[in-house]
């Protein structure tokens, strides 16, 4: 057993709780002096990307020990497959309204269609951390909604003058806040374990296997 799987048993009581990779790392910091704090990760966060220190690249390895264990890294795959704590919450919402605008992402009912619309109109709909959760918590939305039978991914309207009015599906990752050094590490990580894993999966249950 690697050191990272030791913590990652002790940290989910022997995986009997789930944890999101941010919350993961959070807490393994307080047991792994290797891995970067709150107040270190915040200090990192206001540098530029050309300036950082790399204090991430830890939490790269502590993840990679942790993915690569079969039974630990489907536990972490697992609990990145659940709903967000507020999803439930925002679907008894929109269940009863059929709109419902989260800032970053929205949702509509549309016939039998959930629409999610990706919104990041200054950027041209490029993800960075202002979309992330937004964008997770609408497609968990789409996806839990009971009077839909298709979900559907498109782009906002944006606001540059040379696609004013347009729906653009969006521009990759946002290179400006990427070069501010305002995209941390483990957006990557909570991204694709999370809103593209949902959309190539679905949703999971927490006491039966995504498979």
């Amino acid at each position: 057993m690697t050191h990272a799987v030791a913590i990652y048993d002790e940290l989910t009581g022997r995986r009997t709780k789930f944890l999101r990779a941010d919350e993961l790392c959070r807490l393994a910091a307080q047991k792994d002096p290797t891995l970067p704090n709150e107040t270190a990760l915040a200090e990192e966060a206001a540098r530029p990307l050309n300036a950082k220190k790399g204090l991430e690249r830890a939490q790269g390895a502590f993840l990679a020990e942790v993915l690569g264990d079969p039974g630990v890294g489907t536990h972490l795959c697992h609990a990145s497959l659940l709903p967000l704590p507020e999803s439930r919450d925002r679907a008894a919402e929109f269940e009863r309204s059929g709109k419902l605008d989260l800032g970053g992402a929205s949702v509509e009912r549309v016939g039998k269609a959930a629409v999610v619309t990706m919104q990041n109109p200054r950027f041209l709909n490029a993800e960075d951390e202002v979309t992330l959760r937004p964008l997770e918590t609408a497609i968990d939305v789409a996806l839990l909604d009971t009077k839909s039978e298709i979900c559907v991914l498109r782009g906002g309207r944006v606001e540059h003058p040379r696609y004013a009015g347009q729906r653009l599906f969006g521009a990759g990752i946002n290179l400006t806040h990427l070069y501010q050094g305002k995209i941390r590490y483990l957006w990557y990580i909570l991204r694709d374990l999370g809103l593209v894993n949902k959309i190539y999966r679905g949703l999971a249950v927490p006491n039966a296997s995504p498979r």
